[in-house]
Order: C-alpha cells, then sequence, then structure tokens
C-alpha cells in the first residue's frame, strides 16, 4: 500500500509540474558603459511586461559586485512564466534613459522538467555623466599655494555623507577631480583641509561635461 501511495503521489506531482514548468532559469549579462568599460556597482532589474519586477522573493535587483559588471538572476519552479521581460541597468551617476539601457528577452520553457536553462541577455550599456573640477588652494593670510590640502567631493544620500572622490594638492597649491559622477538628486560638498588650518567647504554646481573651478582661502590656524 505505501509504494502504491508513493507512485501516486509521483505521478500527480508530474502532472501538476509538467504544466506550470519546473527546474532553473538563469538570466544573465554584462553592464558596461558608453566606452565598453564594464560597471561595477550597478542595479539591474528584470520585469514583466506589465513593468511588474519579475522575481517574487527579495531578490528584486542585482548590484554588479564584480570588475566584470557581471550580473544573474535566478528562478526557481514557479517563480517564473513563459513570455517577454524587460532587463534594466541602472547606476549613479549614468544615464539609464537609452534604448541600450534596456534589452528585451523571451523566456520560453514549455511543460515538462527544465533542468537546467541559460539566457545570455546582450550588453546593457549606460552613459555616465560627468564632469570634472579643478582649483587652487591658498593661504587667506598671505596669498601663497598650499600644498598637500586634502580635496574631497562629498555628496549627501538620505541624510547621510559620503565620500565620492578626493585629491591632495601639489606643490603650486592645484588640484583636479577629473571624472566627477553627477547624480540629480544628491546634493554635493567640495571640501578643503589640512592641519595647521581651518576648514572651508561649499556647495559647488555640477554641470555636465562642463569643468568647474572651485579656488580656496584657507585661514591659519
Amino acid at each position: 500500500m505505501k509504494n502504491k501511495t508513493i507512485l501516486v503521489f509521483s505521478i500527480v506531482c508530474m502532472a501538476i509540474i509538467g504544466t506550470t514548468g519546473c527546474g532553473h532559469v538563469k538570466v544573465r549579462g554584462v553592464v558596461l558603459d558608453s566606452d565598453n568599460n564594464p560597471v561595477e556597482g550597478a542595479t539591474v532589474r528584470i520585469y514583466k511586461a506589465g513593468g511588474e519586477l519579475a522575481l517574487l522573493k527579495e531578490d528584486t535587483t542585482w548590484n554588479t559586485g564584480w570588475a566584470e559588471g557581471f550580473y544573474e538572476f535566478n528562478f526557481y519552479g514557479r517563480e517564473f512564466e513563459d513570455g517577454e521581460y524587460t532587463v534594466k541597468a541602472e547606476g549613479m551617476g549614468y544615464e539609464s534613459r537609452t534604448d541600450s539601457s534596456t534589452k528585451n528577452v523571451s523566456i520560453s520553457v514549455g511543460a515538462g522538467f527544465i533542468i537546467d536553462k541559460t539566457i545570455e541577455v546582450d550588453d546593457l550599456i549606460i552613459t555616465p555623466i560627468l564632469c570634472s573640477i579643478q582649483g587652487q588652494v591658498t593661504n587667506a593670510g598671505n596669498g601663497q599655494p598650499i600644498s598637500g590640502v586634502s580635496v574631497s567631493l562629498e555628496y549627501e544620500y538620505k541624510h547621510l555623507p559620503y565620500v565620492m572622490c578626493s585629491t591632495t594638492t601639489d606643490s603650486s597649491g592645484n588640484y583636479s577631480l577629473p571624472k566627477v559622477f553627477i547624480e540629480e538628486e544628491y546634493l554635493y560638498f567640495l571640501r578643503a583641509s589640512k592641519n595647521g588650518y581651518t576648514e572651508s567647504s561649499t556647495e559647488p554646481t555640477l554641470e555636465r561635461d562642463k569643468t568647474i573651478v572651485v579656488n580656496f582661502q584657507l585661514e591659519p590656524q
């Protein structure tokens, strides 16, 4: 009787799975910038045709955590359905409203057991929104350039400060931040500091493809 019960249960399970599909489907690819460099830390999401996130579990996004810009989604059991999906990449300081940042993929597994299926997505391309910042730091008392000053660009996100990039002034008091990513919703602070001087900061206006000149005069302590 026990063997018959197991056999009936197995047939019923196979019949149910045969109509819904099962197994493991991977959707994976690479995120690059417009110069074909891998983008680390980009956020990738996969959507159903109606714009709803495809995955029902917590892993609704994938952050490219490797230098190669690789991402991978894993669908198990009933988490996927045959149909059209859209994969979209976004990143802080990148433009993601272009056609190259989204790709359409078709998942068609059919009925029956699917042991493993991998869908390779064409490269997702996101364009960096960049500017550069440069200037000179001088002594407010005598006008002489100050070397070794730490100049950092910080931004505020969800009321928390983060450092985007930093550098130090050369022997002529000059500094340069040549590759600054711009994110419109962030508030930026440019800060200059060195022991023996009063710290100075300002809120620069960053413009795409522009060189922003910001000079500092530090008061000796």
